[in-house]
């Protein structure tokens, strides 16, 4: 039988807003260097066109960079431990005990454990009654709770103690049982220099009702170095999850079970750069969307400020883990915006939608008049490099969010804000031309499917204010709104231009201060093969620009030709509500597809089926809007789009 495949669609709160995202994104590009000299001229360069170009890009072996997985769990698997927490859940005369289960591991080789704080918040009468641990080798232990990370809020009549959500518990092997033995303990490596695609795993209990598993290891990869969204990490409408014990969360792409509460996780080099954070998935964003590939870490820069407090709060506790980097030094790339300080806000709301995103107070607007200058974006590949990581450095900041703010005309002629929606678009010319789907920025989107129809049955973009964000131009800790105007769209085909309203320029390498952009992504038109391996960029659940890999599962899908117009690259890369519009990779960072749509939660024995539009459909759209006129859709205004073809 013929199955029914929809965008993923979603709620997103921006604040007390709900914002509708649009489906799958993924897209990508760079960063770069500060260059001195605002003086200097500018250098105009003329564009390739439709040229083919050579890419910028060597083709890669992929086992060249391929992660051992296999040595590491024989070396860092010893460090990993069981964790079981037995409480007592009887009321009244009723007595029974319960068990939580997770996984810890050693941080110092006298018996020193990390763990999660969630294993020990228990309702029961009584409280905790014992606390056990299994060993690689074995053994089993009784153990001891040295320090949580917790708050304790003095009133004048009680006090108020709450589990921080750091989720750090530190735990020990008790003294009498571990008399003179070594473990072996975990080297903590550094969180604040981890990569957008650099490689990682955990070494994990699974727990069910019936069973443990232990020890078991699940790779991915860091899909975002820093998620800190605080819209999107939301206990309650009021009850912000980063509540001051951390400053954000590491996204990977690693798949959680119950019992990997606690799991460490590793980067390549077997590493601990994190400790599994489960309650994170309890925020709002997560709980009312599905997810594909998304999990969240608590990031080991948290556990050094958490062990500080409990050598400071316990007299005598001496503790000493092992470090790569004790300062943990940051290692991000720096701010895209060369020139912060001279960018011209919008301070005072022309129109309903600036007043609401002003009230919001999330986002900044650059002013339409102010010219954006950028860094120097030369991204340094290295030979170690994996695919991801590799196109994530040369990709990332030709992605962008895009947020689509929808007006609406009511009784007495007052304008509202009736729809507001997020995707990913990429830029593909020196001049500022963006690519998304068209469902990112129809204001019908989410009606239209409600009536069972296709996203794009109806169309409206009359009245939309739509803005690109960059992942990495903040000013004063805040994204920065650049306007964004529609040039032209596909119905059918669910594709639209849009193109930037400020002047951007950027340094070179060479400082020079060259007009447009750096980072413009190529088109790859050539069929894919089947067995290809992929990766997407784009602003999976709102989180904010992610990295996910995968592989061509079937390279030309036919099966709704008839009501799409073109065949559809079928992928098993993750691809979530908020990835639409955004690009899709192949080993050498050219753009095969746009990500568009995925199998819904309504069919739940799928995971993981989503589809890309053909880079070869884009440009046949591209070519008709320059002509200025789309078969089966509307172009707003002339072009000139300068795509290259690599």
């Amino acid at each position: 039988m013929k199955k029914k495949f929809t965008p993923f669609k979603m709620a997103l709160c921006l604040s007390m807003m709900i914002a509708m995202f649009a489906v799958l994104l993924l897209s990508a590009c760079s960063s770069g260097d500060s260059k001195a000299n605002n003086e200097t001229d500018v250098v105009d360069i003329p564009y390739a066109g439709n040229d083919v170009i050579s890419s910028e890009y060597q083709e890669k072996n992929y086992s060249d960079s391929q992660t051992d997985y296999e040595a590491l769990y024989q070396q860092t698997a010893p460090s990993v431990v069981s964790v079981k927490v037995t409480y007592d859940a009887g009321f009244g005369f009723y007595s029974s005990t319960a068990t939580n289960t997770g996984t810890g591991f050693f941080i110092t080789s006298d018996g020193y454990i990390l763990t999660s704080s969630s294993l020990f918040t228990v309702s029961g009468r009584d409280g905790i009654t014992d606390i056990t641990i299994k060993t690689y080798s074995g053994v089993t232990y009784s153990a001891e709770m040295v320090y949580i990370d917790q708050t304790v809020s003095r009133t004048p009549y009680r006090n108020l103690v709450s589990i921080d959500n750091s989720d750090i518990t530190l735990i020990k092997i008790s003294d009498s049982e571990s008399a003179g033995e070594t473990f072996q303990a975990v080297t903590i490596g550094n969180s604040e220099s981890v990569l957008y695609g650099e490689d990682c795993y955990t070494i994990a209990t699974f727990s069910d009702e019936d069973d443990d598993l232990e020890w078991l290891i699940s790779d991915g990869i860091v899909s975002r170095p820093e998620s800190d969204r605080v819209s999107n990490f939301m206990l309650t409408q009021t009850e912000n999850f980063f509540d001051g014990s951390f400053e954000y969360l590491l996204q990977t792409s690693i798949a959680t079970n119950e019992g990997n509460e606690g799991a460490p996780v590793f980067n390549g080099k077997g590493e601990v750069i994190g400790l599994m954070n489960l309650s994170a998935e309890e925020t709002l964003m997560f709980q009312n969307n599905e997810s594909f590939g998304i999990s969240f870490a608590t990031p080991s820069k948290a556990f050094q400020t958490v062990l500080s407090e409990a050598s400071d709060a316990i007299s005598g506790l001496e503790l000493h883990p092992v470090y790569t980097d004790a300062d943990f030094t940051e290692q991000r790339q720096e701010s895209l915006l060369y020139n912060e300080n001279d960018v011209a806000l919008i301070s005072s709301a022309s129109n309903i939608v600036e007043q609401e995103i002003l009230k919001e107070n999330e986002f900044l607007i650059a002013d339409t008049s102010s010219e954006i200058v950028f860094n120097d974006q030369t991204g340094q590949n290295d030979e170690s490099d994996s695919v991801a990581v590799s196109v994530a450095k040369q990709k990332l900041n030709g992605t962008v969010k895009i947020i689509s703010y929808g007006t609406s005309t009511g009784y007495g002629n007052t304008s509202s804000v009736s729809s507001v929606s997020e995707g990913s678009g990429f830029i593909i010319t020196q001049d500022g031309y963006i690519v998304t789907n068209l469902h990112v920025i129809n204001k019908n989107t989410s009606q239209n499917e409600a009536a069972g129809n296709s996203a794009n049955a109806t169309v409206d973009v009359s009245g939309t204010y739509n803005y690109a964000v960059f992942d990495n131009a903040k000013i004063d800790g805040k994204y920065v709104l650049f306007s964004l105007e529609i040039v032209s769209y596909d119905q059918k085909e669910d594709m639209a231009v849009l193109k930037f309203v400020n002047t951007f320029s950027y340094y070179n390498e060479n400082e020079q201060k060259i007009s447009g952009f750096e980072n413009v992504c190529s088109l790859e038109t050539d069929t894919v093969s089947q067995g290809e391996s992929l990766v997407a960029i784009g602003n999976a659940l709102g989180y904010g620009l992610s990295v996910t890999e995968g592989i061509v599962s079937v390279a030309e899908m036919s099966g709704y030709i008839s009501e799409y117009g073109h065949n559809f690259i079928q992928t098993d890369c993750p691809i979530n509500s908020g990835n639409s519009g955004g690009p899709m990779f192949n080993v050498n960072g050219n753009v095969v597809g746009i990500n568009s749509m995925g199998l819904s939660e309504s069919l739940q024995a799928y995971e993981n089926v989503s589809w890309v539009i053909p880079a070869a459909s884009l440009q046949q759209f591209l070519d008709e809007t320059n002509a200025g006129s789309v078969s089966d859709g509307v172009v707003f205004s002339s072009a000139d789009i300068q795509y290259s073809i690599a």
